[in-house]
């Protein structure tokens, strides 16, 4: 049971991994963008802008991976209880799933 558990904790993660990199990603253009305006204003160097432009470069492959993440995580926690991997997993932080009607038992 603990796996299974935490395997499912794990796609929770995945999810909200990609949450987290989407802002990341979302702020580090933003900046960059800012960084260019100062730029064209004389208030910044061109190192300032490679180093905004670097900083995005290293945002988005983990956006990229994060975004996959979360099948593999579903496969795992399929996998666990002997379901077939590609069987539908629905999931809701623990704080919003109504116990007195979640099932107590997966149903394979």
């Amino acid at each position: 049971a603990y796996r299974v558990t935490s395997a499912y904790y794990d796609v929770l993660l995945a999810e909200e991994t990609i949450e987290m990199y989407e802002k990341a990603t979302e702020s580090r253009k933003q900046y960059l963008k800012q960084t260019k305006d100062f730029f064209e204003a004389g208030d910044r160097t061109r190192l300032d802008i490679l180093r905004a432009e670097s900083q995005l470069a290293t945002t988005e492959p983990n956006l990229f991976q994060a975004k996959h993440a979360p099948a593999q995580a579903k496969k795992n926690l399929n996998f666990l209880p002997g379901r077939s991997l590609d069987q539908p997993v629905s999931t809701l932080p623990v704080e919003a799933v109504d116990w007195s009607t979640a099932p107590l038992v997966w149903t394979v």
